[in-house]
């Protein structure tokens, strides 16, 4: 079990790291946390208390607090909580009060959906993975096999069905519910089309994004104020499910061994 100087620190950490990367509502709501379970408090505290772990960052447990509760935002099962969160909309300041009488009233529904792990598939990351796609297409001039370790929800499987932009280039389908432009900062130097003849993946815990379950647990655990993240998210969510890709729930040790056993002819495994 946690002590209440870890859980303390790891309440802090994670708002130190919310506010540097651009979300000022989990950064101020988690830091108030930590104030509260350093004054003595009881509720954040003994929330997570029970999921300790020896080192590191303990299993992201600070941002499964948050999905935990954004998922009740999303879900209806917190209206007081709604106005203060961009992703349904809201825009009203200071959400502690209501942050905090949620994360009371609700504790028996918030246990076990904090036990979850935190499950996170950021397709903005497909902006930059494209330029080692787009060398390796043109110095092979093959197809691709693209073979995703901790995969997810495979949403970065489908990278060449985004819309990308930046640098004086673009490259992608004009109506992509997925817009990454603006995300290159120089163009890639070797843009060339690219035909993609293998999708597959592997994680510890893949999440299915074609199941309304896996749909809400990937958005429950983007940072709620960030609303081009969840506009990406959401786009991306569309594209699975026209562009299939398979996903086996097995460690990369074993699978990825068994992917590159054999010859693949004809196309480039990445």
């Amino acid at each position: 079990m946690l002590s209440r100087d870890r859980a303390c620190f790891l309440l802090r950490e994670q708002a130190n790291t919310c506010s540097a990367f651009g979300s000022p509502l989990y950064g101020d709501l988690l830091e108030r946390a930590a104030r509260e379970v350093e004054s003595g408090g009881r509720l954040f505290f003994e929330l997570i208390a029970p999921y300790d772990a020896p080192s590191g960052r303990a299993g992201a447990l600070a941002l499964r607090l948050m999905a935990a509760v954004h998922r009740l935002v999303l879900t209806g099962q917190a209206p007081t909580l709604a106005p203060h969160y961009p992703s349904v909309g809201g825009s009203q300041p200071n959400a502690w009060p209501a942050f905090e009488r949620v994360s009371a009233d609700q504790r028996d529904l918030l246990v076990p959906l904090i036990a979850l792990p935190c499950q996170t598939n950021e397709v903005g990351r497909a902006a930059a993975l494209a330029f080692g796609f787009f060398e390796i297409a043109s110095a092979t001039g093959l197809p691709l096999r693209l073979l995703e370790l901790g995969a997810s929800a495979g949403l970065n499987l489908r990278w060449d069905q985004y819309r990308y932009g930046g640098g004086g280039a673009s490259w992608g389908h004009q109506g992509s519910p997925v817009d990454l432009v603006g995300l290159w900062k120089e163009a890639p130097p070797a843009l060339t089309e690219i035909r993609v003849v293998e999708r597959s993946g592997c994680d510890p815990r893949p999440v299915d994004p074609t199941t309304a379950e896996g749909r809400l647990s990937l958005e429950a655990s983007i940072w709620a104020d960030q609303t081009e993240r969840f506009a990406r998210l959401r786009g991306a969510l569309d594209v699975v499910l026209r562009v299939p890709a398979s996903l086996d729930q097995e460690s990369a040790d074993t699978w990825l061994p068994r992917q590159l056993a054999g010859a693949r002819p004809g196309m480039a495994s990445v």
